[in-house]
């Protein structure tokens, strides 16, 4: 890349060739296009990262604009920008082709505005719950801070941005969930932004609910052995359920799916994607089904 001023014959922009200009922030930026050729480890290793925080942050932009906007004021940079540039560099664990997010070292926000410190989650029956001392360490200005809080749901790689909560003086905020969305696993964090929107505080991690649930891999090996003793099980009762039913066979396409992409044998799309999250959520309830003792 390269940032280009203004010269006797106007600036550039479009296609020149295998350039590529265009205007940023005032800037003219060129990049060379074409085929780039066979890329090395490190290559694909930072090609993953890029795209595993680039899924990440794709469904918390409104949090995000918010977040960092005080830290990207009088720079050429994006609220985008600077969290791409964080979260690529800390806030990723594992190796390629196993890179994966650190939920613990996300980070939404950044400012000087105080944070609750007493904030406390609690998950109930029907949703989140949320309190804390409204008058504990602030003042008198910030009664009125507005508490945002996302809800991001690691398996669907999706999120919940709720930009206006509650206020720091209500002390309590509560979050209606579907059942589903409850037994999942959900990364919790929180941040406080100024009425006037001239202060923010640093976000806070409260945690990843349901990580239990999670149950360990059934190897292929076992699929035949464990669908044989479940009709066994049940000979002359209700036979296999659907719901086991529908999880080994869709364990079996993406454990396959899995090994090939590993192997370089197909890529990760968005059909293995919604293959992982079925296979992930079904999981998930056949757990939350053995514990309750209906198996």
């Amino acid at each position: 890349m390269a940032i280009i001023a203004q010269t006797i014959l106007g600036v550039p922009n479009g296609k020149i060739g295998s350039l590529v200009f265009y205007q940023r922030k005032g800037k003219t930026i060129c990049r060379k296009i074409g085929d780039p050729g066979p890329q090395s480890p490190l290559q694909l290793a930072n090609c993953q990262a890029m795209a595993v925080t680039t899924k990440l942050l794709s469904s918390m932009l409104k949090f995000i604009n918010l977040g960092f906007a005080l830290q990207v004021q009088g720079t050429d940079k994006s609220p985008h920008n600077l969290a791409t540039a964080y979260h690529k560099k800390h806030a990723l664990k594992g190796l390629y082709p196993d890179i994966q997010v650190d939920y613990s070292k996300v980070i939404l926000s950044q400012g000087d505005l105080s944070q609750i410190s007493d904030l406390k989650l609690q998950k109930t029956a029907t949703g989140l719950q949320f309190n804390w001392d409204p008058k504990l360490n602030y003042k008198k200005e910030e009664y009125d801070d507005q508490l945002m809080i996302l809800l991001y749901y690691p398996i669907k790689k999706k999120a919940d941005e709720f930009l206006n909560a509650a206020k720091r003086c209500d002390g309590q905020h509560f979050i209606e969930l579907y059942e589903e969305e409850l037994l999942a696993p959900i990364a919790v964090y929180a941040s406080l932004r100024s009425a006037d929107g001239t202060g923010i505080s640093n976000s806070i991690y409260l945690g990843t609910l349901n990580e239990q649930e999670v149950l360990p891999t059934i190897p292929l090996e076992r699929e035949q052995e464990i669908l044989s003793e479940k009709k066994l099980k049940n000979k002359g009762k209700a036979k296999i359920s659907d719901l086991e039913f529908r999880f080994i066979h869709t364990q079996s396409s993406y454990l396959q799916q899995l090994e090939e992409i590993k192997t370089g044998k197909r890529i990760e799309d968005k059909a293995f994607e919604e293959l992982e999250a079925d296979y992930l959520m079904l999981k998930s309830r056949i757990h939350t089904m053995k514990r309750a003792g209906n198996t």
